[in-house]
């Protein structure tokens, strides 16, 4: 998959990465898929050209022959996440939060049936996930640590503001159900710990939070500002749907075109 993006995008696409349980050594056999994320320069026309969905129908190719191959279970309803890079910083400003009574900020699990709405701001809070759960696949690395280390913030962000008292990284692994961590990728904590120990140490330098020993201490003014600031941000000027380098149409046609190019290439 690294080389279809580098051959089919060139230019167009600025990073690649995995996320989810492929990403952490938890793959199912027959039953897993392989999620990847493709972030395409600003710079590229948005919604996608007809050329551009050729150019993704060419890599789903890839993707669904790269799952034959593996033995694994490809997700036929989104072969690939596209996006640009302003989008997926909306993610990170708070896009896919939801602003409740009082400026407070909240989110849905993920396995939740409030969290697949189709409220389109359902993209923001994948990506936002799938930024922070993330292996580098092919393209600039220097972005990726970039975008990475802002979702990791974000995400830290929401769980200290969340919190009712001093927490612990093992109370920070225990949140992050909520933004899609599920048991089974058993290298996380192994991988990601130094990302979210990197995270943290800078929210200490923003007065975000206090070190007490092995404890961290949410800093309540600042974080209530910032949950206000989010709030705002959600409910005053929402990101128009229609930006989206995907239009929902496009989605559906790449989702009918992966489940036919799949049922060819079981046989069925």
């Amino acid at each position: 998959m690294a080389e279809a993006v580098e051959s089919l995008f060139g230019g167009c696409c600025e990073v690649a990465w995995l996320s989810g349980s492929y990403a952490y050594g938890g793959a199912v056999p027959g039953a897993s898929d392989i999620d990847v994320v493709l972030v395409m320069h600003d710079a590229v026309p948005q919604p996608a050209s007809a050329s551009m969905l050729e150019t993704i129908q060419k890599f789903i190719d890839v993707y669904l022959l790269t799952h034959h191959d593996a033995g694994l279970a490809p997700d036929l309803e989104f072969p690939g996440e596209y996006l640009t890079a302003a989008q997926i910083r909306e993610s990170f400003a708070g896009r896919g939060f939801t602003a409740e009574t009082g400026e407070r900020l909240s989110m849905p699990l993920v396995e939740s049936p409030g969290y697949w709405t189709d409220d389109w701001t359902r993209w923001f809070r994948a990506w936002l996930g799938m930024a922070a759960f993330s292996q580098h696949l092919c393209g600039d690395y220097r972005q990726f640590e970039i975008l990475k280390a802002e979702a990791w913030k974000a995400i830290l962000l929401f769980v200290s503001a969340k919190a009712a008292g001093p927490f612990t990284e093992e109370d920070i692994l225990a949140e992050l159900t909520t933004f899609g961590l599920k048991p089974r990728y058993k290298k996380f904590a192994e991988l990601e710990i130094p990302w979210i120990r990197q995270a943290m140490e800078q929210l200490e330098r923003d007065d975000v939070i206090a070190r007490d020993g092995e404890f961290f201490v949410p800093q309540a003014a600042t974080l209530r500002a910032w949950e206000r600031q989010t709030s705002r941000r959600c409910s005053i000027s929402p990101a128009d749907p229609a930006d989206l380098f995907l239009s929902e149409r496009q989605v559906r046609d790449l989702e009918h075109y992966a489940a036919e190019r799949w049922k060819l290439m079981i046989g069925r």
